[in-house]
């Protein structure tokens, strides 16, 4: 039909003008866009899927890290009351278990959103503290890390 129009009106012409042009590009792009739409929704989809694993590997380190804090603090509990040194030492060694085992409740009854939100108001009511702890640490990261090169 287009070769008959040209034919009949040799001022026709067969080659796209600018508006038909025109309206290819738009759906061309368009279409990029759905595409583009599409593909951030997939990528968005397997961004959360792998945060909820991560997040459900996280709590369950959490858990089995509480549990086994939990058993070294009934382990440091019952040996505090067999050590040398009097009740002075055997005071301590106690201490120390009732700090372990509050330190497992802790972890099995708060995700690391609640911890997070912890330690960000404990840095800022105490931050000097905080920052000398934090270099400690560091230090002693450091230091093992250093170690287990060698």
């Amino acid at each position: 039909m287009a070769n008959q129009d040209t034919f009949n009106n040799p001022t026709k012409s067969t080659t796209p003008t600018g508006e038909q042009a025109a309206e290819k590009a738009s759906g061309m792009v368009e279409e990029g866009k759905r595409k583009a739409a599409e593909m951030s929704a997939r990528a968005k989809e397997q961004l959360n899927r792998a945060m909820e694993t991560g997040k459900t590997k996280a709590d369950q380190a959490r858990v089995s890290a509480a549990g086994g804090l939990q058993r070294a603090a009934s382990t440091v509990q019952d040996t505090a009351t067999r050590l040398p040194g009097g009740e002075r030492v055997q005071g301590a060694v106690r201490s120390v278990g009732t700090g372990m085992e509050r330190t497992a409740t802790y972890l099995r009854e708060h995700d690391f959103n609640d911890m997070q939100s912890d330690v960000e108001n404990v840095v800022r009511r105490h931050p000097g503290k905080s920052l000398i702890t934090a270099l400690a640490a560091g230090f002693l990261l450091g230091q093992a890390i250093r170690r287990s090169r060698h």
